[in-house]
């Protein structure tokens, strides 16, 4: 830093040290800046100048701008230089006493030269520089606080022990933040904290930052200790000068050191004893107590409150002093011992310990003993062990753990919930990743049908001696021998990734079909036997023979996202499980879901159906040549749609995957999902394979059940019209659809089905044929689908080539696809149907419903379908819609609608009569369970209890983090984009560092046309961009929306709902209003006006008194 210094007299303004240019470091002070001036300017002073030059002289210190610019006073000369920096000023004047005689003459008869003054400069003490911020964090604050506090008692140190200083007072900083939460903790302990460190807490509050309460751990205190220690031993702190900061800092360094000893004897006691123990440390004949205590006449004030409670309770009747005694150890002792009540009374005391510490409990008694009194008070006690938690040793829980671990091949997350389970001890975990992989299995037991959709228990058979499957075993040699390998993703490693068939299944059929017929198969089970196993080290490898030099592997299925209606939607599903069963011999149960998209390459440039995304082309330098490339830059791709019919059981707590699989595979860019397809699609499986006569289901009742994509999003005015299209279509008297939360698709039966025709997708790579080559120029610089389309209707001759160059790839697709069997039962597969066929099922909803076509068509959009008055007096007559559930049924009654009395009601007339709306989940009394089936079904639907509705700050501790890490990003400046929530539809901000490139726009683009973005969901960050985690669907719209920058870019949408329809103009009396008190009002609708919201307005107009 460069910096232009003067010195000045104060008398006259004469320049003594006229302005001089210095390069100095930033470290420095005011003080060192002036001694540096001196020192450089003494060899051109006279003596009585050079004796001005001493810091007691310095009167003032002023900084500017520019060398006539107004200054600015510097208050102390220990202040840093950065302050400089910090206001942008290069210019330092120093103003000296020049009538300060005694000091210039004892100067001048002395005759101290300018080396005799720095060398005593050299020798003064200075506290380290406080650290000088516009706004400081806790630690900063510390620190300069610490330096307050010892400037009264240290006068500091010397300029040459600056670094010693600084280290002291930043290890005495490290020691208090650490503790700053745990003063009362050591107290309690027995290690109290001097009275001089009482002063220093509430610097750590991590409740406010949303941070864990810190731990105190042996570790770091032992660390603390070591640099507080080190701190001690400097030499300058056994001076005179530091005595009193030396005996506190070794006071501290005392108590941390007790603490640290005390939690090191905890820790190797527990360790070495309470957790090895093969019996609970708490047993209830041991550590209990029951006295009897006689009635008073004056109750003391203190027991007023417990003495009204019990003298409304039966003989007999416990109740836990827990909520009645003071929660300070001291008190609560003091009140037990003292209690005294009008009524006798029973005390049981049960010492616990740990955490737990003693509990007590206390019942009215007669006065008179009486055998029949100690019988009554032994039922009391026995009820209250029943009642208390219980707990186990981790010895316990691992003898079970090592015990059956030997003989059953279960994860021991499993096998320690079975143990809780089965002992009905509490749920404690070792450790919080423990904890963590204990919820997880507790969640998917609970919520799951069936074990096999988290894990396989078979046990492997012992090796084949057997050689009648000799020739079996040879042919599928030479099948190995003879098969192609291609170049598989993972080929960085010592194992080599190689595509033999789709399953084990898959390779018994193709080698039954080579061998001579009469030849003996083995099982499939015996095959895999026949593999090198997965890890040599374990005990079931010796159960594998090594015949072939493979390993058969499978893709296994990663975790999931939490959402906070998770349990809300998997309480609907179980709901309508109970439904099915009750009405099993009426109704039909579909699950729908479409799979990932299958990538398509290019002509000649065939993609691998198993790629991750952004993966860089590299073919091996030896070896077999590459035949497929691995990135995703595409347009072409296949969408296989999956309907998935369930047999519904006997009892809603079996399983409900049974049944058959219906797939209809199309091209994505022409035949893409859209809800009337979906809905046409459906109502051709129904008509082929559950009709007799070819056009009704043969049940009056359809549920079904999807994962809420956005052809699937049941609050959309397009699924709705796509629901009652079916439900006209097929003549029911009943459809119920149902949704899983987002990010839960994994609940809904359809996604296990993804699994099966993953088998037939691995290991293949496709590509489009050639279309001609005009046709071919015109897309090949289109980026995205919608591109391509626009260009299909610009040319009409480009839909059917491109749909000729997709026949080929949709036929290898559909012949994989069907050779996979769910349980026996083989995959159907059908083509995408024709725009023609679901523009003649539309028709029926316009025909019924006397809607108008240009209302109700393939491309109306959700105001088109709002705004039709016909339609949605149908729908309000027969529908009932919630977030998750959408539902229609036919008029019950004796005067039905015109639609039901010419379609009239199919079921029998005593079912017809009990058949009701799917209820909502309802709390129960407590709050902490749903209530069940049969208590809500038959009233009326209530969505007022789902958790997403009501407006919630308690985010996961996952988008805390991420938020807080990208706050530099989160604000307007750095907005770049919106993305609209395909939940609520609401605008969210995309954020960016820096302008989007083309790339990341693509990107961004492509992940608008999924529409999967819900509020609150993570975007991959190698995206480039990010967006706020901590945002929900019932949060407002962005501030930062309606920024300057962003204001030409998007539409103006309501700060509430984020409609951009029949918004409130600045005319209204209303807005008008607000206008007179603030400068800016936030868009609002109608709608949300209507419900009684107000709007949200910023900068507050102030008028002057008259």
């Amino acid at each position: 830093m460069i910096l232009v210094v003067c010195v000045t007299s104060f008398a006259g303004g004469k320049f003594i040290v006229p302005n001089t240019a210095f390069e100095i470091e930033d470290e420095g002070t005011f003080e060192s800046l002036f001694h540096a001036t001196m020192l450089r300017a003494s060899s051109s002073l006279d003596s009585y100048e050079s004796a001005l030059l001493s810091s007691e002289n310095i009167l003032k210190v002023k900084v500017r701008e520019k060398s006539d610019s107004k200054p600015i006073e510097v208050s102390k000369l220990h202040m840093p230089i950065s302050l400089c920096t910090d206001l942008d000023r290069k210019f330092v004047e120093f103003i000296v006493d020049s009538n300060n005689n005694s000091s210039s003459n004892a100067c001048l008869s002395s005759k101290t030269n300018a080396f005799d003054t720095l060398m005593q400069s050299q020798k003064k003490l200075h506290l380290p520089s406080k650290i000088m911020k516009v706004s400081m964090m806790g630690p900063e604050k510390l620190y300069n606080d610490i330096i307050d506090w010892i400037a009264p008692i240290d006068n500091g140190w010397t300029l040459d022990q600056k670094e010693i200083g600084s280290k002291i007072i930043s290890t005495l900083r490290n020691a208090l933040w650490y503790i700053d939460h745990a003063h009362e903790k050591f107290k309690e302990r027995g290690c109290p904290l001097p009275d001089v460190y009482k002063a220093f807490q509430g610097y750590n509050n991590y409740k406010k930052l949303r941070h864990k309460q810190p731990i105190v751990t042996v570790m770091k205190l032992n660390e603390l200790c070591n640099d507080l220690s080190a701190c001690l031993s400097f030499p300058s702190m056994n001076s005179v000068q530091h005595k009193t900061l030396y005996v506190h800092l070794e006071s501290l360094l005392s108590c941390l050191i007790k603490y640290r000893d005390r939690l090191q004897k905890d820790n190797e006691r527990h360790k070495t004893d309470y957790h090895v123990r093969s019996e609970p440390s708490f047993q209830p004949e041991h550590d209990s107590a029951c006295q009897y205590i006689p009635c008073v006449t004056n109750v003391d004030i203190t027991y007023q409150l417990l003495d009204r409670t019990i003298s409304l309770s039966e003989d007999y009747a416990y109740i836990d002093l827990c909520s009645f005694a003071p929660d300070d150890r001291l008190k609560r002792r003091a009140y037990i011992k003292d209690i005294r009540l009008s009524r006798p009374i029973m005390l049981y005391r049960l010492a616990y310990g740990g955490n737990v510490g003693t509990l007590n409990f206390v019942w009215t008694v007669p006065p008179d003993e009486s055998p029949e009194r100690s019988t009554q008070n032994a039922r009391v006690i026995a009820e209250i062990l029943q009642n208390v938690p219980k707990f186990s040793t981790r010895g316990m829980r691992q003898d079970f753990i090592n015990k059956y671990n030997k003989y059953v091949k279960t994860p021991k997350s499993v096998l320690r919930h079975m143990y809780h389970e089965l002992t009905e001890t509490e749920m404690v975990a070792n450790t919080q990743d423990q904890q963590e992989v204990n919820d997880r299995a507790a969640e998917i037991l609970f919520s799951g049908d069936d074990t096999d959709l988290l894990f396989d228990l078979r046990t492997l058979n012992g090796n084949n001696t057997d050689t009648k499957f000799g020739e079996f075993f040879n042919e599928m040699g030479k099948y190995f021998e003879e098969k192609i390998m291609a170049v598989q993703e993972r080929r960085h490693s010592d194992e080599l990734y190689l595509p033999l068939s789709i399953s084990v299944e898959d390779l018994r059929e193709q080698i039954q079909k080579r061998v001579p017929q009469g030849t003996a198969i083995p099982s499939s089970e015996t095959i895999r036997l026949q593999f090198m196993p997965h890890n040599p080290f374990q005990q079931t490898a010796l159960k594998y023979t090594g015949r072939f030099n493979i390993k058969f592997r499978v893709q296994t299925r990663q975790a999931r996202v939490s959402h906070q209606d998770g349990k809300y939607a998997t309480m609907l599903f179980r709901y309508l499980k109970e439904f099915l069963v009750q009405y099993r011999q009426h109704a039909l149960f579909v699950c729908m879901d479409d799979k990932a998209v299958v990538p398509i390459g290019e002509p000649g440039i065939p993609i691998s159906t198993g790629v991750r995304g952004h993966n860089k082309v590299s073919a091996p330098a030896s070896g077999p040549a590459l035949v497929a490339t691995d990135h995703d830059f595409h347009n072409a791709g296949i969408i296989p749609s999956v309907a998935f019919v369930s047999d519904i059981p006997v009892n809603p707590n079996d399983s409900f995957f049974q049944g058959k699989i219906y797939v209809t595979v199309k091209d994505k860019i022409f035949q893409h999902s859209t809800p009337f397809r979906h809905a046409t699609e459906l109502l051709r499986i129904i008509r082929n394979n559950y009709s007799d006569e070819g056009v009704d289901l043969d049940v009056p009742i359809l549920c079904l059940m999807t994962d809420g994509g956005p052809d699937h999003r049941l609050t959309y005015e397009t699924v709705k019209a796509s629901l009652v299209l079916l439900f006209m279509q097929a003549d029911l008297d009943m459809l119920i659809a149902i949704r899983t939360a987002p990010n839960q698709s994994w609940i809904n039966p359809a996604e296990r089905c993804m699994s099966i025709l993953n088998l037939a997708l691995q290991h293949c790579a496709l590509a489009r044929d050639e279309m001609p080559e005009q046709y071919e120029k015109m897309i090949k610089n289109k980026s995205t689908l919608n591109a391509i389309r626009n260009a299909a209707e610009c040319n009409p001759g480009l839909k059917t080539a491109y749909a000729e160059s997709m026949k080929g790839v949709l036929t290898t697709v559909k012949d994989r696809f069907q050779r996979m069997k769910l349980k026996g039962e083989p995959v159907k597969v059908y083509s995408g149907v024709k725009e023609l066929l679901i523009e003649e099922c539309l028709k029926m909803v316009t025909d019924v419903t006397g809607a108008s076509a240009e209302k109700i068509n393939l491309s109306a959009c959700t105001k088109d379908i709002r705004d039709s008055k016909e339609f949605q007096e149908f729908v309000n007559m027969h529908c009932v819609s919630t977030h998750y559930s959408f539902q229609i049924m036919k008029c019950v009654g004796e005067m039905p609608c015109a639609y039901c009395a010419v379609h009239g009601v199919r079921l029998p007339s005593d079912v017809i009569e009990s058949l009701s709306f799917l209820p909502c989940p309802v709390p129960d009394a407590n709050g902490e369970h749903y209530k069940c089936f049969k208590e809500l079904y038959g009233k009326e639907v209530d969505d007022t209890h789902r958790p997403s509705s009501t407006k919630s700050s308690d985010f996961g501790e996952d988008s805390q983090n991420a938020d807080r890490t990208n706050r530099d990003l989160l604000k307007a400046p750095k907005a770049r984009d919106i993305i609209k929530c395909g939940e609520c539809q609401k605008p969210r901000l995309i954020y960016s560092s820096s302008k989007l490139s083309r790339d990341e726009e693509n990107a961004l683009r492509r992940l608008k046309e999924e529409n999967s973005y819900t509020c609150g969901d993570e975007i991959d960050s190698s995206l480039g961009f990010v967006v706020r985690r901590c945002i929900s669907c019932v949060s407002s719209v962005e501030i930062a929306y309606y920024s300057a920058h962003l204001k030409s870019y998007v539409p103006p949408v309501c700060v509430y709902c984020g409609s951009e329809d029949d918004l409130m103009d600045d005319n209204e009396e209303y807005i008008i209003q607000l206008y007179a008190h603030y400068s800016t009002i936030r868009p609002l609708c109608h709608a949300c006006r209507g419900t009684g919201l107000e709007a949200k307005t910023w900068g507050r107009k102030f008028f002057k008194k008259s």
